[in-house]
Parts: C-alpha cells; sequence; structure tokens
C-alpha cells in the first residue's frame, strides 16, 4: 500500500549528446500530488541551470517535514516502486514532461512544458494534478 511515484532527472555530460544515466526521486506517499509538489520547487526559480542543486532543491521540497526519516523518500539510478507516469526534469534543456516507465525519454502525448509553463500549470485545489497534465497534452 502506498502512493509511489518518481521524478525523474536525465545526466548529460554534454549537451550534445544523450544522457549517460538518470537519477530517480521517489516518494512512496506522495506520488498523487507530486506534480504540485514539482511545481513548488521549481517556483522558486532557484538553480534552474544547475542540475545537481536543483535535483537537492527537489528533493528538498518533496520531503519537507520527514527530513532525515528512515523511509518514505529515495534516491536511485534505477526505477524502483511506481504506480504514476514519470516527472521528467531535463535540467540541461530545462523541460518537463510525463513519460511511461518504460521510456522515460519520450514525452508522453508529445507534450511537453518549459521550467517557466510548468510553473504556470494550472492545479486547482482538490484536483487531481495528474489530470491536469493529461488535460493540457
Amino acid at each position: 500500500m502506498g502512493d509511489r511515484a518518481n521524478i525523474v532527472i536525465p545526466q548529460y555530460p554534454n549537451i550534445d549528446e544523450a544522457p549517460t544515466g538518470l537519477i530517480y526521486l521517489y516518494t512512496h506517499w506522495g506520488g498523487t500530488d507530486l506534480p504540485r509538489t514539482l511545481q513548488a520547487a521549481l517556483a522558486k526559480r532557484w538553480r534552474w541551470d544547475d542540475e545537481p542543486y536543483l535535483v537537492r532543491i527537489i528533493f528538498d521540497t518533496m520531503s519537507v517535514g520527514d527530513e532525515g526519516g528512515e523511509t518514505g523518500y529515495g534516491i536511485s539510478t534505477y526505477l524502483g516502486d511506481n504506480e504514476h507516469p514519470l516527472l521528467v526534469v531535463d535540467c540541461t534543456r530545462q523541460m518537463v514532461w510525463t513519460a511511461e516507465a518504460e521510456a522515460p525519454m519520450a514525452p508522453r502525448f508529445d507534450r511537453t512544458w518549459s521550467f517557466d509553463e510548468y510553473c504556470t500549470l494550472p492545479f486547482d485545489a482538490g484536483d487531481d494534478p495528474w489530470q491536469a497534465l493529461t488535460k493540457t497534452g
């Protein structure tokens, strides 16, 4: 039982090449609200062009209130448990998209958002933010 979801960050050693790896930020209980959580992290507009810092800022936003806890959140180079589409955060291109677990680099519905666009998505209170992502695609 849980509400598992992941944010995925592709790792680019060179912008002109394919990513060499992926970092997965995992939440065990916050999957339904993860699109809003990502929006809150990006809305700070901190370090958008500095991948290591932005990854930490996103993870810090995900784990607010559970700092130092033993369970609930994780960081990995592979996908563990998951119940939602992946939220992909491409720091190099400053883009966000949803993807299926089998193809994280292929945006669902061929829809991507710039970081600026993602910050303004209308996640209305009480609504399922995953549905909002589908509607805007």
